[in-house]
């Protein structure tokens, strides 16, 4: 008998499903990778990544049960926790958050990046559909997942590839120059703005680099909800303050945890980091399409 019993897809994943396993009846996740598309060290890597974040940090990162080879099947596999739903889903059912539904998750998002960041891990794919909840009766109950694209590097030690999910690409990818850990930050940027308004902050039609790049460097975002409200100042602050397309002048984690617009306690007069940008006029719903990830291998 086969230990692990697949039941449905996860919604937007090809190769990931929720089973049963049959030993103990527990729910599980399965995320499988087949032997002749995959490197068996890119699959190893993976599992070895998530497990590494998971002892440093069970809070944000799913516990691994089981990595294995089915040759007859002609695959490799990976058995872990289950989550609920992901952010992509919540984002798909509802719209967008609220300001004050989107404060706790964008600080559970930081906090798991914190993590990461601390032992050199550049996760260079994060995106909705790549943080999943664990209940949906608390959205801050984020789990990060997909370690596929992730690389173990320093802050003296810089990468280079176009690699990732198009509309999250911060544009020193996008520039094909060298990157670190801050394309990570640009990603939580993009995804707060999701969040927020349930459009992306740059998109154009098709797979074009060169058109999405020079999206992000007119700097042409609306800060317009799907129902037409314009976010509040501090919200747009904090978001205009990730969205730098200069990497070293980006805001990082710690400055973007201490922001008024996370920051529940903040009281007194606001006084934004940057000039408001100026605002474009609304959307269309081409901006609510997620993409797919590219991968143009680098070092």
């Amino acid at each position: 008998m086969q230990k692990y019993w697949p039941e449905k897809r996860c919604h937007g994943k090809d190769n990931i499903w929720y089973a049963i396993n049959q030993v103990t009846q527990e729910e599980v996740i399965l995320k499988y990778f087949s032997m002749s598309n995959c490197d068996e060290y890119k699959v190893s890597r993976e599992a070895y990544t998530m497990k590494y974040l998971y002892n440093e940090d069970p809070k944000h990162f799913l516990e691994m049960y089981d990595y294995m080879e089915d040759n007859n099947e002609d695959q490799y596999m990976i058995a872990m926790e289950k989550a609920e739903c992901s952010l992509e889903d919540i984002v798909n059912e509802r719209g967008h958050l609220s300001e004050e539904e989107a404060v706790p998750v964008l600080r559970e998002i930081l906090s798991a990046l914190k993590v990461m960041h601390k032992n050199n891990f550049i996760h260079r794919d994060l995106k909705l559909s790549n943080i999943l909840i664990k209940s949906r009766s608390d959205l801050s109950s984020i789990k990060i997942i997909d370690f596929g694209e992730t690389l173990d590097r320093s802050d003296d030690y810089h990468i280079t590839g176009m690699v990732g999910t198009l509309h999250y690409m911060a544009p020193e990818i996008l520039k094909k120059k060298k990157y670190g850990k801050a394309v990570d930050i640009w990603a939580v940027g993009v995804i707060a703005y999701r969040l927020l308004t349930g459009y992306f902050p740059y998109i154009t039609e098709g797979e074009n680099h060169s058109k999405q790049l020079k999206a992000i460097l007119n700097n042409s975002v609306s800060y317009l909800c799907a129902d037409d409200k314009r976010l509040s100042i501090k919200a747009i602050d904090f978001i205009n303050c990730i969205l730098d397309p200069e990497p070293s002048s980006r805001m990082g984690i710690e400055t973007a945890l201490e922001h008024p617009f996370l920051d529940p306690y903040f009281e007194g007069e606001f006084i934004p980091y940057k000039p408001i940008p100026k605002f474009t006029k609304k959307m269309s719903k081409e901006n609510m399409k997620e993409g797919k990830p590219l991968d143009m291998k680098g070092n």
